[in-house]
């Protein structure tokens, strides 16, 4: 009798945590998805947003934009996948020429649009905080 329950009880120890180990997993993929779904709208308002600095800035800003989204999917997220994310990748380096870019285009005339991408831009997860 003896043996039966102390199974049972195992038993009922192992269910228990397999059920958290279950839900842990959830919840990263759950957070996974929604940074993804964040970075993507950040990505999307930026290139609207772009229109706003018209001809000479606009089109520069959707390329960096391209060029960030490029790399992130074929650098970053193949390495979060492994647990291996560099501070400095290639998608950081882009994230960085962005900055760089808005804070030469900031002037009177366009100062609320610029405002408004780099709010957006910070809506963009920074890679420490992924893994």
């Amino acid at each position: 009798m003896r043996s039966r329950a102390s199974n049972s009880r195992r038993s009922v120890l192992y269910a228990v945590l397999l059920a958290f180990v279950i839900i842990v997993v959830w919840e990263k993929f759950s957070d996974a998805e929604a940074n993804v779904v964040r970075e993507a709208g950040a990505a999307e308002n930026l290139y609207r947003l772009s229109q706003g600095l018209g001809d000479f800035s606009g089109p520069d800003l959707r390329r960096a934009v391209a060029s960030y989204l490029k790399a992130a999917m074929a650098d970053d997220w193949p390495a979060m996948d492994r647990g291996t994310v560099r501070a400095g990748g290639p998608a950081k380096q882009a994230l960085d020429a962005i900055y760089r870019m808005l804070s030469v285009v900031n002037d009177q005339r366009n100062r609320a649009v610029v405002a408004e991408i780099f709010s957006q831009l910070d809506r963009i997860p920074k890679r420490a905080d992924r893994d």
